[in-house]
């Protein structure tokens, strides 16, 4: 729970601080009338609607499907599936 809260408590924090080291809402109203962070924000969200709703779709199914193999072949498949993540943490651990 610390690890998640003083990081983001920090960035609060940091927020409110403009320019100057002073207390501010400079990047607030940055935000709010800046166009472009609005551009950002929307993309964000769609980028993010779309991955869960993949990731549904994809989960969901392929869960029921292992529920439903024997023993043997559904560790077989969950090897199949977690493989990928990792040879990622291998590659970074040698990089």
């Amino acid at each position: 729970m610390v690890v998640l809260v003083i990081p983001v408590g920090w960035l609060f924090y940091v927020s409110f601080i403009g320019a100057d080291g002073q207390f501010s809402l400079e990047n607030y109203e940055r935000m709010i009338t800046r166009k472009s962070y609005g551009r950002i924000f929307w993309t964000t969200f769609e980028v993010s609607f779309l991955t869960t709703g993949v990731c549904i779709l994809i989960g969901y199914p392929l869960a029921y499907f292992l529920s439903q193999l024997p023993q043997r072949a559904a560790n077989l498949c969950l090897i199949t599936v977690l493989l990928p993540f990792w040879t990622s943490l291998l590659v970074r651990t040698y990089a």
